[in-house]
């Protein structure tokens, strides 16, 4: 497990249980008005925020760690809002009503994996902080160190807007992850397909400022669509990655990400960010100033393709056989 484990020893019908196993999301929510709560994800799996009793168990396993250096405090308990001057304003927050915490309630008490896969697929992008099994006692297993790098990846200002459609898309995507590892539960089918899964949740042990986070992204969407053949790997992901983007129910807007004057083209920017990617890997300097003007930032570039590779894997799991039978186009 790649979070900090928190067990209830108590059984489900006992009265005296508080809480039930909850995913802690590594993200602060922002909800329009037309997000009702619970947000019902699947059978007894329901998004809300936390109440009392889940910050008494977060606070008695995991506090310590929830420190931004970015905030200079815990980023989960400020009040945050913009000056007149458009400076950005951080105070504490002075009653646990104003605090971020936000769970994902479940009622099964080992990993969820197929949760955290679905969160993370979702057009919500939504990370697990820690993996709780009720409010009592403590199971063990715990990595701070990731849980502290999570934190550090949550900016000042940022917040997940959460809308009507972003939850019937978690909704969605819930159900084609439950469906996908039911319909093929062996790993031995589309083994690919399972394994670039795990390694796109292992990327959150990643800081976002690593440039090294480019090539593990790059590493995914090679294991999904390229294959050993007289054909570039840069050729095959611009060819593939159209096709499967040309399917996909929704294009990706790539002006959400760079402000060029002109319109980018989708296989001119996976040219540059793949030639972002060698460079990374073959540790030269990469000057966003010339070759790689048109990618503007690190920022901006791992923001883009972390998003291009999530709707790729999104894609894969609805259509394996179509994937499989790309990759060895």
């Amino acid at each position: 497990m790649n979070a900090l484990a928190i067990e209830d020893t108590k059984p489900e019908n006992d009265p005296d249980r508080k809480i039930f196993p909850y995913i802690l999301l590594g993200q602060r929510l922002s909800l329009q008005p037309d997000v009702k709560l619970p947000i019902e994800i699947g059978p007894n799996i329901r998004l809300y925020k936390a109440t009392p009793d889940h910050i008494d168990s977060i606070y008695r396993q995991a506090r310590v760690y929830l420190h931004s250096t970015d905030f200079g405090q815990n980023p989960f308990e400020v009040i945050v809002s913009q000056e007149d001057d458009g400076t950005i304003s951080i105070k504490n927050a002075q009653s646990i009503t104003d605090f971020h915490y936000w769970v994902v309630e479940h009622r099964n008490r080992n990993h969820e994996p197929d949760l955290e896969i679905a969160l993370a697929l979702s057009k919500l992008n939504l990370t697990s902080l820690i993996q709780a099994h009720g409010l009592y006692g403590y199971s063990g297993i715990c990595c701070p160190a990731i849980v502290c790098t999570r934190v550090q990846n949550i900016e000042s200002n940022e917040f997940v807007n959460v809308d009507n459609r972003l939850t019937q898309d978690l909704i969605s995507t819930y159900s084609s992850v439950t469906d996908f590892f039911n319909k093929y539960p062996s790993d031995d089918t589309f083994p690919n397909i399972k394994k670039a899964l795990n390694d796109f949740i292992s990327l959150n042990e990643l800081s976002d400022d690593s440039p090294f986070k480019i090539v593990a992204l790059f590493s995914i969407l090679e294991l999904l669509l390229t294959s050993k053949s007289d054909t570039s790997i840069t050729k095959q992901l611009k060819s593939k990655i159209n096709l499967v983007h040309n399917r996909m129910p929704e294009e990706i807007d790539i002006s959400d990400f760079f402000n060029s004057q002109n319109p980018l083209r989708l296989d001119t920017a996976i040219s540059k960010l793949y030639t972002y990617r060698s460079a990374i890997a073959h540790g030269n300097v990469s000057d966003f100033n010339k070759d790689l003007q048109i990618l503007e930032t690190n920022k901006s570039a791992l923001s883009f393709l972390h998003n291009l590779t999530r709707e790729v894997l999104a894609y894969s799991i609805r259509e394996p056989k179509l994937i499989s039978d790309l990759r060895e186009c």
